[in-house]
Protein backbone atom coordinates (compact mmCIF):
# COMPACT_ATOMS: atom_id res chain seq x y z
CA UNK A 1 0.00 0.00 0.00
CA UNK A 2 1.40 3.38 -0.97
CA UNK A 3 0.74 6.16 1.52
CA UNK A 4 1.04 9.87 0.94
CA UNK A 5 0.57 12.60 3.49
CA UNK A 6 3.46 14.99 3.71
CA UNK A 7 2.95 16.41 0.22
CA UNK A 8 -0.78 15.82 0.22
CA UNK A 9 -2.58 18.59 -1.67
CA UNK A 10 -5.81 17.97 0.22
CA UNK A 11 -4.11 18.68 3.56
CA UNK A 12 -4.04 22.42 2.97
CA UNK A 13 -7.84 22.41 2.72
CA UNK A 14 -8.91 20.11 5.49
CA UNK A 15 -6.16 19.24 7.94
CA UNK A 16 -5.10 15.79 9.12
CA UNK A 17 -5.95 13.56 6.20
CA UNK A 18 -3.76 11.38 4.11
CA UNK A 19 -4.42 9.15 1.17
CA UNK A 20 -3.30 5.62 0.42
CA UNK A 21 -3.66 3.43 -2.63
CA UNK A 22 -4.11 -0.30 -2.26
CA UNK A 23 -4.29 -2.15 -5.57
CA UNK A 24 -7.23 -0.46 -7.31
CA UNK A 25 -8.72 1.35 -4.33
CA UNK A 26 -7.85 4.85 -3.21
CA UNK A 27 -8.29 5.49 0.53
CA UNK A 28 -8.85 8.94 2.00
CA UNK A 29 -8.11 8.75 5.73
CA UNK A 30 -8.95 11.23 8.48
CA UNK A 31 -7.07 10.88 11.76
CA UNK A 32 -8.90 12.03 14.88
CA UNK A 33 -7.41 11.93 18.37
CA UNK A 34 -8.47 12.62 21.92
CA UNK A 35 -6.51 12.86 25.15
CA UNK A 36 -7.84 11.17 28.29
CA UNK A 37 -6.96 11.12 31.93
CA UNK A 38 -6.76 7.38 32.44
CA UNK A 39 -9.31 5.60 34.55
CA UNK A 40 -11.09 2.27 33.86
CA UNK A 41 -14.21 3.47 32.06
CA UNK A 42 -12.30 5.55 29.50
CA UNK A 43 -10.83 2.68 27.54
CA UNK A 44 -13.30 -0.05 28.22
CA UNK A 45 -13.70 -3.02 25.95
CA UNK A 46 -17.06 -1.58 24.91
CA UNK A 47 -16.69 1.66 22.90
CA UNK A 48 -20.18 2.76 23.96
CA UNK A 49 -18.78 3.22 27.48
CA UNK A 50 -15.99 5.57 26.39
CA UNK A 51 -16.57 9.11 27.63
CA UNK A 52 -15.09 10.96 24.66
CA UNK A 53 -14.73 9.44 21.23
CA UNK A 54 -12.55 11.06 18.56
CA UNK A 55 -15.04 10.13 15.83
CA UNK A 56 -17.63 12.33 17.54
CA UNK A 57 -15.71 15.23 16.01
CA UNK A 58 -16.79 14.10 12.53
CA UNK A 59 -19.76 16.46 12.37
CA UNK A 60 -22.12 16.39 9.36
CA UNK A 61 -20.65 19.66 8.02
CA UNK A 62 -17.13 18.15 8.26
CA UNK A 63 -18.23 15.05 6.33
CA UNK A 64 -19.88 17.23 3.69
CA UNK A 65 -16.75 19.34 3.35
CA UNK A 66 -14.57 16.23 3.06
CA UNK A 67 -16.86 14.84 0.38
CA UNK A 68 -16.46 18.04 -1.67
CA UNK A 69 -12.68 18.06 -1.17
CA UNK A 70 -12.40 14.41 -2.22
CA UNK A 71 -14.52 15.00 -5.32
CA UNK A 72 -12.35 18.02 -6.22
CA UNK A 73 -9.21 15.95 -5.72
CA UNK A 74 -10.51 13.16 -7.95
CA UNK A 75 -11.36 15.66 -10.68
CA UNK A 76 -8.13 17.67 -10.37
CA UNK A 77 -5.97 14.53 -10.49
CA UNK A 78 -8.08 13.08 -13.31
CA UNK A 79 -8.56 9.85 -11.35
CA UNK A 80 -10.16 7.21 -13.57
CA UNK A 81 -13.74 6.18 -12.86
CA UNK A 82 -12.40 2.63 -12.76
CA UNK A 83 -10.56 3.41 -9.52
CA UNK A 84 -12.72 2.79 -6.46
CA UNK A 85 -12.22 4.99 -3.43
CA UNK A 86 -13.36 5.05 0.15
CA UNK A 87 -13.19 7.26 3.22
CA UNK A 88 -11.76 5.85 6.46
CA UNK A 89 -11.25 7.28 9.95
CA UNK A 90 -8.43 6.38 12.33
CA UNK A 91 -9.21 7.20 15.96
CA UNK A 92 -6.35 7.65 18.41
CA UNK A 93 -6.66 7.72 22.20
CA UNK A 94 -3.79 9.32 24.13
CA UNK A 95 -3.22 9.62 27.86
CA UNK A 96 -2.55 12.93 29.60
CA UNK A 97 1.18 12.56 28.76
CA UNK A 98 0.40 12.02 25.04
CA UNK A 99 1.23 8.33 25.21
CA UNK A 100 -0.71 6.04 22.93
CA UNK A 101 -3.50 4.09 24.61
CA UNK A 102 -5.62 2.76 21.76
CA UNK A 103 -6.13 3.03 17.99
CA UNK A 104 -9.25 2.12 16.03
CA UNK A 105 -9.61 1.92 12.26
CA UNK A 106 -13.11 2.65 10.94
CA UNK A 107 -13.37 1.64 7.30
CA UNK A 108 -15.52 2.83 4.42
CA UNK A 109 -17.42 5.66 6.12
CA UNK A 110 -20.38 6.94 4.08
CA UNK A 111 -20.05 10.63 3.25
Amino acid sequence: MAISGSTNPITRFTGGEFRAKNEKKLHFVEVKSVTHITFPVVLSVHPANDLYRPEDNMHPWKLQRLSRVIQSYLLDKDVSDDIDWQFDVVTVYLDANKRLLKINFLEDIVL
